[in-house]
């Protein structure tokens, strides 16, 4: 029974991959700081969702930019 025991502390026992390394209040504040700077990029002003990336708002219609159509007729001299 002891062995099984010992070989179930063993199972149990977390990688060194999962075990986290003790940071100070200061670090964890610098860090907190430091993402939310990261964040405030990507927040959308409408809504205060994460922004998808690509174009923003109404785009418009497709084609060349600046043709809106044929000019209209001159107008009178003067």
């Amino acid at each position: 029974v002891n062995r099984r025991r010992s070989q179930d502390k063993k199972r149990s026992a977390p990688d060194d991959s999962q075990q986290q390394s003790t940071l100070t209040a200061s670090e964890v504040q610098m860090l907190i700081k430091q993402e939310l700077g990261l964040l405030q990029n990507q927040v959308c002003a409408k809504d205060h969702t994460l922004c998808r990336t690509g174009a923003k708002g109404n785009t418009g219609r497709r084609g060349r930019p600046g043709t809106r159509g044929r000019p209209g007729p001159q107008g009178d001299p003067g």
